[in-house]
């Protein structure tokens, strides 16, 4: 079922635009270049927030579907400063190799956080849902940090 949550309508007024990245030039170019790396995630199964437009993945068919409502508002929600797409590409991209890429860890970090904060007054086991969370952070963006430092901040940051 289609939905146009109030989060979505507001985002909407406020400019915030929805677009696959199948759609756009640069994110296909940064799946590429990622796709050695992390298995081609990137463009299959991650959303992405630049400024003031969200990029849906390849799964995606329709971002308003109900099964997105929670992660589109949250994409909607997420603090991002209004840079240029080719800024972006260029911080979230280099430097690579992996392991060193302070932009890439800062800019994920946040998502996986709030949705770890869903999880601490469920009954989850916190400490097996912050290991979910970095190991998809290593997985699926293209290793960006250490693991244990990224655990680490997970844990203080909760």
């Amino acid at each position: 079922m289609i939905i146009d949550s109030p989060e979505i309508m507001k985002a909407r007024a406020r400019g915030i635009k929805f677009v696959s990245k199948e759609d756009s030039l640069v994110m296909r170019f940064v799946g590429w270049v990622l796709g050695f790396l992390d298995k081609g995630f990137f463009m299959r199964l991650l959303w992405s927030r630049v400024g003031k437009t969200i990029y849906y993945p390849m799964s995606v068919t329709h971002p308003f579907l109900e099964e997105y409502s929670d992660l589109a508002e949250t994409m909607i929600q997420a603090e991002c400063k209004d840079i240029p797409l080719w800024l972006w590409a260029v911080l979230y991209l280099f430097p690579l190799p992996a392991y060193c890429s302070w932009f890439r860890w800062r800019m994920e970090r946040r998502f996986y956080l709030d949705g770890l904060r869903k999880y601490r007054n469920s009954r989850v086991h916190l400490p097996s849902a912050i290991q979910a969370a970095v190991d998809a952070l290593w997985e699926c963006h293209a290793r960006p940090w250490p693991r244990r430092w990224m655990q680490r901040w997970l844990e203080r940051s909760l």
